[in-house]
């Protein structure tokens, strides 16, 4: 049986205020907007209580989470069900002021990563750095830092999908559990149109679907170095090793 997730992306919803390049809004035709609901993520928060997770929650994945009003009671909630959890966002601060930074921290958050994409958004962030005593890690992306293409979905300069795809394992499907808004559970974060589909928490328990024989199967595959057990891995370029999560304060 496959060792536990470390870390959880519940994606609430799939908005997002900017259009970057080298992200998915940047790419493709606006969504129309899906979110989960507040029973869905309910359950998910009384799944991960259940198994007492200590890991990571992040609530965002490809999208702003500040879009969503929800997100102060849904962090609340969850703090209240998992207390020994690291409880985090990334948010690209255009919604966010010392308002909601304080009712974010008070509803029970432990970190938020602010990306900052120009020197008015940089400028912003450091503000609230030196304002508060929250804990705040600033993501200078004035000069973007593209970790990879994100399985093909973004053609962005040298982040082209590879000639041949790589003969890598991933340690994203080993550690990641992703949610979209759906309520599906899909292989990694670059899985934006949902082309591996593990189950739903509509369905099914978190463990189960994580340790469900076509995920094993799936991770068995390209733990042998075959990328091409999916589309959406054939075109990536992801090298297999490090990320966003590895500098968070939780391991």
């Amino acid at each position: 049986m496959a060792k536990l997730f470390e870390h959880v992306k519940i994606q609430t919803n799939n908005l997002c205020t900017r259009k970057c390049p080298y992200c998915y809004f940047g790419n493709c035709p606006d969504p129309e907007k899906i979110e989960l609901s507040e029973y869905q993520f309910k359950k998910i928060v009384d799944n991960l209580s259940d198994l007492k997770f200590r890991g990571r929650i992040g609530y965002f994945e490809t999208n702003e989470p500040l879009t969503d009003s929800r997100i102060f009671d849904f962090i609340s909630y969850s703090k209240r069900k998992n207390p020994e959890a690291w409880h985090m966002i990334a948010s690209n601060g255009d919604l966010l002021d010392i308002a909601k930074l304080k009712l974010l921290f008070d509803s029970g958050l432990d970190e938020i990563k602010i990306s900052t994409y120009d020197h008015a958004a940089f400028s912003k962030a450091e503000g609230f750095r030196s304002a508060t005593s929250y804990n705040i890690e600033i993501l200078d992306q004035r000069q973007p830092v593209i970790l990879d293409n994100r399985g093909g979905n973004i053609e962005y300069g040298e982040y082209s999908s590879p000639a041949e795809p790589l003969k890598s394992g991933c340690d994203r499907i080993h550690k990641v559990l992703c949610i979209r808004p759906s309520g599906n559970i899909v292989s990694c974060c670059c899985d934006f149109n949902e082309q591996n589909i593990f189950g739903s928490i509509n369905d099914s328990r978190l463990e189960e679907i994580w340790s469900s024989d076509p995920f094993e199967k799936f991770r068995t595959v390209i733990d042998g170095g075959d990328r091409t057990a999916s589309p959406l891995c054939s075109k990536c370029n992801y090298a297999g090793q490090g990320g966003f999560f590895k500098s968070s304060k939780r391991s």
